[in-house]
């Protein structure tokens, strides 16, 4: 009998360690399967399957629950659907080798669309497992608030809310945004899950900004490897959208954007406003900041449009990384990308960066509303990600996350308030606080 007590006590120590290092290491960001196995998926999901016993209150709960989330249902041929599986690299980034498209069907409410598709995703996190991100491309009518190209990418990519939220607080400061949603999945009729569907960089996108769609929208290149510094050479930018008065190879007006990176502060700071919109800069770079976001580093996420009625360039919110305030602070430039560092050594700049910061966050309901909307993505999506059998993730994960999330806009919020407060006086103490803008 004690045996038995002491066999029982030792699976129960086992299974409270197991949930404990998961929600450590969920607590930290980590990505628990990627550090445990090594990217192997077959060790994953057999993990996966051991921990989801603790998923088993959720489900008991889940089962019955009912969700309003679209769902779409894409029809592949066999062949084709092998194709893009064996057309995946063993290692590596998805380069423009590996995008190769295939023919499908785009059900959704009872109508057919003819559709190309591909995987999609730098990373192997996006197409190394089961559950892959899409790139869905429409030959004519499209179902989806008329766009042409859409992304469906694994929620947990986009830390589940952070990207919808970005996008959220983008459109309130006036911003780029990309028109998105959460929606259910279903290949050849088997369920996939849920994703995080986003509209794909693509003249429609420009449009539904405002921007004449006949122009240069840029990102960073998909090479073998993530360049040391994007911002080196136009050589690592490639054109989502070209401009069709010029070759599509012509890259000059980014090249005068990146040329004054490698002058003297003096002269970049006299010429950067002939390139490049301050006041649009400096309002996506208080975007960022907002939601204590350093994805738009020195390596990825940059993302540009020349807007032909300016003549300048404009750089637009993407890949959302929301991280903790408690470690960071709005004043320490090292983080950010090149352009942002010459940008923000302008003590000017800086100034009016900071007076937009503090305007957003001295308005009390700009918090209350995105906190509200990242609640209702909360409420909208939860039981059909509990119910999702292709996810990689515990459904403890989605509900820490979440948590988090809200903790971190409300600290932010709060911390950027008090830190403009202080910095913005002191510009105007110094008579910094009015840009002169040239344009």
């Amino acid at each position: 009998m004690k045996l038995w007590i002491i066999a029982a006590g030792s699976v129960l120590l086992v299974g409270l360690f197991c949930l404990g290092l998961y929600f450590h290491l969920t607590i930290t960001g980590a990505r628990l399967f990627d550090r445990i196995t090594g990217g192997s998926e077959p060790t994953r999901q057999a993990l996966v399957q051991l921990m989801k016993v603790y998923d088993l209150p959720y489900l008991l709960v889940a089962w019955a629950q009912k969700d309003q989330l679209p769902e779409y249902n894409l029809v592949i041929d066999p062949a084709d659907l092998n194709f893009l599986n064996t057309n995946l690299p063993q290692s590596g980034l998805l380069t423009e080798a590996y995008k190769q498209f295939v023919p499908a069907e785009f059900m959704f409410e009872g109508k057919s669309y003819p559709v190309k598709v591909r995987y999609r995703g730098d990373k192997p996190n996006h197409w190394k497992f089961k559950k892959k991100s899409w790139r869905i491309v429409f030959g004519g009518e499209t179902p989806v608030k008329g766009i042409a190209r859409l992304n469906l990418i694994l929620p947990e990519d986009r830390d589940f809310y952070s990207e919808a939220v970005g996008l959220f607080v983008a459109k309130r400061l006036g911003l780029f945004w990309l028109r998105n949603d959460f929606v259910k999945l279903k290949v050849n009729g088997k369920s996939m899950g849920v994703y995080f569907a986003v509209e794909q960089w693509s003249q429609e996108a420009l449009v539904n900004n405002g921007f004449n769609p006949d122009t240069n929208l840029y990102g960073e290149a998909s090479g073998e490897e993530f360049a040391e510094n994007l911002y080196a050479s136009s050589k690592f930018f490639k054109k989502y959208v070209s401009y069709s008065r010029l070759p599509e190879d012509n890259k000059e007006d980014l090249d005068k954007l990146l040329i004054y990176l490698t002058m003297d502060d003096k002269e970049a700071f006299k010429g950067l406003p002939e390139v490049l919109d301050i006041n649009k800069f400096l309002t996506w770079q208080a975007h960022s900041q907002v939601l204590f976001n350093y994805n738009p580093g020195m390596t990825h996420n940059a993302n540009l449009v020349m807007n032909r009625d300016t003549g300048k360039l404009e750089f637009l919110p993407w890949d959302v990384a929301m991280r903790n305030p408690d470690g960071y602070s709005i004043h320490e430039t090292g983080l950010y990308n090149p352009v942002a560092q010459k940008v923000l050594a302008n003590p000017a700049w800086l100034c009016q960066r900071d007076k937009i910061l503090l305007d957003y966050s001295s308005n009390s309901q700009n918090l209350i509303e995105t906190v509200a909307y990242l609640d209702s993505l909360y409420q909208q999506t939860r039981w059909a990600i509990y119910q999702d059998g292709q996810k990689l993730f515990l459904n403890l994960d989605l509900d820490i996350r979440y948590r988090m999330l809200r903790s971190w806009l409300i600290k932010g919020h709060e911390k950027i308030k008090q830190a403009t407060l202080e910095s913005v006086q002191q510009c105007q103490e110094s008579e910094l606080s009015t840009y002169q803008r040239s344009d």
